[in-house]
Formats: C-alpha cells, structure tokens, sequence
C-alpha cells in the first residue's frame, strides 16, 4: 500500500511539473526583447547567458516567448501583465499551436487564441474560464479575443534570418491591418468577397478565404467524379442492354 502511494506522488509530481514547465514567467518585456543584438552577448557556456537563453557559437541565442502589450482599448482599467512568459519549445509547437506528443494537453494558460470571426472555424484546448487563457477571455470553453482586448499578444522568437535578434510579431487571433504585423504573415478578414461590411481581420494561419476555395475545389471535383462514374455505370448498362 506505501508503495502505491509513494508511486502516486512521483506521478502526480512528474505530470504536474511537465506541465507547468511549458510555461514559465519572466522579468522581460517586448520592447527590450525587440531591443536585442545578440552579437553583443558573447558566452563560453551558458552560465554567461541572461535567463532562457543559451550560448551557441560563442553567441547567448533566446527561446521563444509570447508578451502581451498593452493598448488604448476601452478596458484599460483592467490589471495588464506586461511582462512576457517563456515557452518551452521543445513541448509546444507555437507554429501548429499545439502541445507536442507526450506532454500534457492540460496547461494553463492555454496559450491558443481564436479570432472572434473565427469561432466557427477555430478551437482551443477546453477552458472554464477567463484566467484559463491567455487572452483573459474564455467563450463556450474556447480561448477568444473578443474584439474588447486592451492588449495584444507578440510572440517573440530567434530571428530565422538573422539570428542574432528577435522577431516579434502578432500571434493568430490577434486584431490586425496587414500581413507584415502578423507572426504567420497571413492577416485575413476570414470574408474576403463582402465589401459592403467593414469585418475586423485577424492573424491566421492560412488564410480562411484561401480555404474556402480550396473546399469549393475539392467538392467540384467529388461532383466530377460521381458524374463520371455515373455516366460510365450508364454506358456499361445500355451495351448490355442492347446486345
């Protein structure tokens, strides 16, 4: 019985602290990881480095992190965190947007958000309420920006181009006016076609105009198909029918 009970805790130990290891709280805001020249940061190992970074190539290189900003919303009477968190990478993928295999699903905050254009399209891992997200904002148990945010979120990565600083752009779900504010490069309307309504846009993954299409193709061509085979049914009856 001791045992089971010691086995239980080292579980529970374990599971919690995998969780919980995904995100972490940090001092750093977005304008001073905007700020970074990594080339200024020479290291021997990664003792030298500031916190959530690592010494490569003699360089102190950054991991990824997400920071909400705060902007002239109407809440503004909301307490803000500025300050960004870090996020293991190597247990969520901040490209897909999911917890990687054999890591907990159940983090919190959840770090997904949906536009609120997109809540047909979109979903989040289940939420209860509103300090569940990131965004502050939980609807029908997905993780929403409600168009009444007084703050953005950045996510803040290395620099792919030049790595020796730090990309921070709009993360999906995010309000925005173009393509270049957008982490995923695509800002999108999710209605490209109505020009009789001004609909917000938001950042996204693919474009949801984009999307349609590729669904509207996709049936064309099921009803190309099943008009052949019809057709072809029909021809096979009628040359047995007439021999």
């Amino acid at each position: 019985m001791k045992l089971q009970i010691i086995f239980l805790l080292l579980f529970s130990f374990i599971y919690i602290s995998k969780c919980q290891n995904i995100v972490s709280p940090t001092n750093y805001t977005l304008s001073y990881l905007e700020s970074i020249d990594m080339r200024k940061m020479k290291c021997t190992s990664d003792k030298d480095c500031p916190q959530y970074s690592k010494c490569n190539n003699s360089i102190c290189k950054f991991g990824d992190f997400l920071c909400p900003e705060p902007t002239d919303g109407y809440l503004m009477s909301l307490n803000i965190d500025p300050l960004c968190v870090y996020v293991d990478a190597t247990k969520y993928d901040l490209d897909k947007e999911e917890v990687k295999k054999g890591t907990s699903k159940d983090i919190k905050p959840i770090l997904k958000t949906c536009g609120f254009v997109y809540k047909i399209h979109c979903t989040t891992e289940k939420c209860n309420k509103n300090s569940d997200c990131l965004s502050g904002m939980c609807l029908n148990h997905i993780c929403m920006n409600g168009d009444n945010l007084n703050y953005q979120i950045y996510r803040c990565s290395l620099d792919g181009d030049q790595n020796y600083s730090m990309k921070c752009k709009k993360v999906n779900g995010m309000r925005c006016g173009n393509d270049s504010e957008c982490y995923s490069n695509t800002c999108t309307s999710g209605d490209g076609n109505n020009k009789k309504y001004i609909i917000p846009k938001y950042c996204s993954k693919t474009s949801y105009t984009s999307t349609v299409f590729k669904n509207v193709l996709i049936g064309f061509g099921i009803l190309i198909g099943m008009i052949i085979v019809f057709l072809l049914i029909y021809c096979i009856t009628m040359y047995f029918k007439n021999r």
